[in-house]
């Protein structure tokens, strides 16, 4: 690989691909961002909750809605109160959980 590029290879599988990378949102997180390019909310909040003790849950139906900008992750409550915000979501706590619908 080149600077820019990534390698792709699902596990089991006997394929690989390389792509091009954006390699300033790839190394975001070092700098506690999330660079998000349209991708799918279900996404985003499979990776937040890498990141967070609280798991966050996406509603069927939002689950889909894309977003594209840049998440500052210092902060839990406030990262879901953006997404919510940007995507005219409502926010509900519901237990252990943060649930986006």
């Amino acid at each position: 690989l080149t600077a820019g590029e990534e390698l792709r290879h699902a596990e089991g599988s006997s394929q690989s691909s390389i792509a091009d990378v954006n390699a300033d949102a790839a190394f975001a997180w070092t700098q506690g961002r999330l660079v998000c390019d349209d991708q799918p909310l279900s996404e985003i909040v499979a990776y937040l909750n890498r990141r967070y003790s609280i798991p966050i849950r996406v509603s069927d139906a939002a689950s889909q809605r894309r977003f594209s900008g840049v998440l500052e992750l210092d902060d839990e409550t406030t990262v879901v109160r953006h997404l919510a915000a940007y995507l005219s979501l409502s926010v509900v706590r519901s237990g252990q959980a943060i649930i986006l619908r």
